[in-house]
Order: C-alpha cells, then structure tokens, then sequence
C-alpha cells in the first residue's frame, strides 16, 4: 500500500497538522505501507524530522501570492493551481499510483482535490473548519462540535465523514500512559509540577508571557515549571533568561521526544487548544487554556462544553489566578471528564477506515473500532437468539453485566471490538482477545439483517489486513457449519475438530 500525505508546518502555520498526519503515517506503516510526505519547505518546516524518522518528503517549491488570497490561502505559499501541478507531478514520477493521498491542510480544498483524484485510488481530507468544500473519500474532523449536518453541503454525498471525538488522532506513543496517569489524577492533593506549552512555534511567545505572569501568582516558590516549546520556536534566548530568574525551578526545553511522560508527570497543564488538547484529555490532565488563534475556536468551546479544561477569554494576570483557584477546586471533576471524552482510538479508527474490501453485494466494508455508545447496539445483537445459539453461553446478557464487561474491554489492552460498517450501516461485530502467547483469538459475529450478504468473510479479510503480523485463532463449535466453512474458506488451518488458526502473514 501507498500512502501520500500533503501537509505543510511553519512558523506560520505551526506543527499541528503535520505532527498529526505523522501519528497516521507511524499506523500505517506499522501495517506495512510505505509512506511519503509532500511539504513546502517553508521557516519552520518538519521535512528534516520526518527525513530522520525515514519518511521521503518532496519539497514542493514556493511562489508568491496573490493579493486576491484571502484567510488561510495565504498558508500555501502560492496558488492551489501551482501546488497542484508539483503534487501531481510527484505523483506520475512514481512506480505505480498510489492507494491513498491523505491532505491535511486549510488552504486546499475542492478545486486542488477534484482534479489529483484522478491520479490517486482514495482522497483522504482532515478538515476542523467545515468551512469550504472538499472532493474526497473520506472527511475526518475531529472537533466535537461537528456532525454531519455542517458538512451536508460541503462534501459529495458517497463521502465517509469521520467526525467527533472519537476520532481524535493520538500519536501512538500515549497508549501505554492512561492507567497510570488516571491513578496519578486520583492522588491528587496539591499542585507540584506545572507543564507550559503552546505548539509548535508559538509566534506570539505566549510560554514567556505565562511564565511572567506565573511569577506574580500564588503558586508556592517549590512548584516545578516544565517549559516546553517547538522546534519553531523562535525566542529561547529570551525565554531562557526569564527562566534563569524565576522564583521557581524551571526546566526549559526544545522540541522534545517525550512529551508523554512529561504531561504524565505534570499535575496541571497550560496551553493552547490545538491538537495536544486531545493528548492532554487522553491522560486526564486538568488544563488551563485559551483560544490562540482563529482555528482553535471551536476547539475552546468544546473544551469549555464537556468542562474537560479551564477555559480563560484571554490571558492576563487575574484570568490566570482565577483559573488557578478553579483548577484546584475541580480537578478531579476535570481529570474524569477529560479521560471521559478521548478513549484514544482515533488514529487507529481512521486508519482503519481507509481499509476496505467489499461484500457479496459489492458494498465497501471497513472496520471501526467500538466506542462507548456503541454499547446498546452491540447488547441488542449479543441478546438476539441467533447469536447466543452457538455462542459458549447461551444465555443472554444482562444489560448491567454486559454494560460492565463492554467498558472493561474498551479500557484493555488485550481487548478489541470492532464494528463492521457499510457507510454509516453497521453489518455486524468482530472480537479480537490476546491470549497468552500473544496470538488473538477472534469471535465474529453478523446482524441478521445482514446475513448471506459476505460480511463475515469481508470481516475475516478486513482482521488480517489490520494485523498482518499477528497469529489468529478461533474455536467454532463442531455443529455450527457455516462458520467452519468460513474459516476454511478465510484461510484458517484446522487443528482441532473446534480449533482453527492462521498464522501471521
């Protein structure tokens, strides 16, 4: 598979939009894909980060502007139809065309995306804005805010739209954080670590000004300052003397590799309400932010909806002690909701979704990975005879016994649900658990409206397309005949009259 990313970072534009698609691009190539990037090389750029890490970027070349470019137009150094022309002839210097294009960025939109279609299998469009109209597969925006109706009229109507937070794309070096992070939270007592950061370039040196800010405030002389600033960041000099006679110990650091440990070992954050809003969330860090700039808008409000942060108008001195006084009279009210909102699914959930195949009746499958509101779905179709008659128990789930072992398995590492899903159309369930010897013992299962339609063998295909290097069993009681010609047909080897396996591919 052949994934293309077209995203840009600057001084400008910040880190955020490339530093996301990377978490996408650490997925698929975990899958086996191989990965490029298409930048500018602007002030500030990524490419040699993205270079080190072993992605290809091509450079796309820079022209002047119009004074007719208006908003974020200005973002792409020169003009949709120049960008497009570089980017469409990368694509045909390449050995053969490419699966999917993935484009994560706010100056391009249906006029640059109708015409690469063409030249790509699948357009893959990350938006937060729902401001412009896009040509693609699949829209993802991970603002809560949106739903379908903001898009109605913005994207073609065969568009798999991803939105909401479950689709919050997460960088995969978090995952292993959240238990211990919770049970940090719960131990909270009093303020001892404070973590600073506002993206990638923070043009407005909003880290010196809290960190002045921070200096007049009640917080005791023992609270550790974590500064950490991108690697745009243009005023260290300046920042690092203030560091040097500040009341407090202040760390300060540039660009760093370990930004999950480091909001881990936090106590409270303050920043921006960009993309490291929803890494904040995931490990349940109560933060203090505001709106830095016109996209994070919708963010802010959200953050300030679902009471997941202290959200300030501005930052000055009395908005700042305020939200010190607040943060610590909510914390764990903030914490749980944080947690609450980001499940940390959502690059997984994305990628996924890119991953088709199709049925007997010619519908493209996918697989998402189950959220919490998928739970009464899930207990309809487990308490449906059909399903409990070759199932090991029989009986039917309680709703309360099944709710309970349904949030369980989101939590677990050795646990995956998906959804099987035609569209918005849900088709049916597959179960993945680890077993001892790391091998995942599968249990699948169709709707009955959807029965006799090739769902199970799509699921079957769809599982190994997602973990190509993972050893599948499954045990198939002896009586249920259709589902042993499944696994025979699917590949499996049988071992036992009940047992059946497929080693990794």
């Amino acid at each position: 598979m052949l994934v293309l990313i077209r995203a840009d970072a600057s001084s400008t534009i910040g880190t955020g939009h490339v530093m996301r698609c990377l978490s996408l691009a650490e997925l698929y190539k975990s899958l086996g894909a191989d990965v490029s990037f298409i930048c500018k090389d602007f002030t500030g750029n990524l490419i040699t980060k993205l270079e080190t890490l072993g992605y290809p970027v091509e450079r796309l070349s820079t022209s002047k502007t119009s004074s007719a470019q208006t908003g974020y137009s200005h973002w792409l150094g020169g003009t949709q139809e120049d960008d497009l022309k570089q980017t469409r002839q990368f694509i045909h210097s390449l050995s053969h065309k490419p699966d999917l294009l993935i484009v994560d960025h706010y100056s391009l939109n249906k006029d640059w995306e109708t015409p690469i279609s063409d030249h790509v299998d699948k357009v893959m469009v990350i938006d937060d804005l729902a401001n412009r109209h896009h040509d693609c597969d699949i829209l993802v925006d991970q603002s809560p805010l949106h739903g379908e109706a903001d898009y109605q009229n913005l994207v073609k109507p065969k568009c798999q739209l991803l939105l909401g937070n479950c689709f919050s794309i997460l960088n995969p070096s978090y995952l292993g954080y959240r238990q211990r992070a919770s049970s940090k939270r719960q131990a909270y007592s009093s303020l001892k670590r404070l973590l600073l950061n506002f993206g990638g370039s923070d043009q407005d040196n909003l880290t010196l000004k809290s960190l002045q800010l921070l200096e007049n405030s009640q917080l005791a002389d023992e609270v550790i300052l974590d500064v950490v600033v991108g690697a745009a960041y243009q005023q260290l000099d300046s920042l690092d003397l203030a560091a040097q006679s500040s009341r407090f110990q202040v760390e300060v650091n540039q660009a760093v590799k370990d930004m999950p440990q480091r909001q881990l070992a936090a106590d409270l954050a303050i920043g921006a309400a960009g993309g490291s809003a929803w890494e904040r969330c995931y490990l349940g860090l109560p933060t203090i932010c505001f709106c830095m700039v016109e996209n994070q808008r919708d963010n802010t409000a959200a953050m300030d909806a679902h009471a997941v942060a202290v959200v300030i108008p501005e930052l000055t001195q009395q908005e700042l002690d305020q939200a010190l006084v607040k943060v610590d009279e909510r914390y764990q009210n903030l914490s749980a909701a944080a947690q609450a909102l980001i499940d940390g699914h959502g690059t997984e959930r994305i990628t996924f979704a890119s991953l088709t195949t199709s049925n007997n009746l010619g519908r493209a499958i996918y697989l998402q990975r189950a959220a919490r509101g998928d739970a009464e779905q899930l207990f309809q179709w487990q308490s449906l005879p059909q399903t409990r008659q070759y199932a090991n128990s029989p009986e039917a789930p309680l709703w309360q016994e099944h709710l309970s072992w349904f949030e369980q398995a989101l939590d677990s590492s050795d646990e995956y649900i998906f959804l099987a899903k035609s569209g918005n159309i849900a088709l049916g369930s597959v179960r993945l658990t680890q077993q001892a010897n790391k091998s995942m013992l599968i249990s699948i299962y169709c709707a009955p409206a959807h029965y006799r339609q090739g769902n199970a063998y799509a699921m079957l295909r769809l599982i190994r397309m997602c973990f190509p290097t993972v050893k599948l069993e499954a045990q198939v009681k002896i009586e249920n005949h259709a589902s042993q010609k499944l696994f025979k047909k699917s590949g499996f080897q049988q071992i036992k009259p009940d047992y059946w396996v497929q080693e990794q591919r």
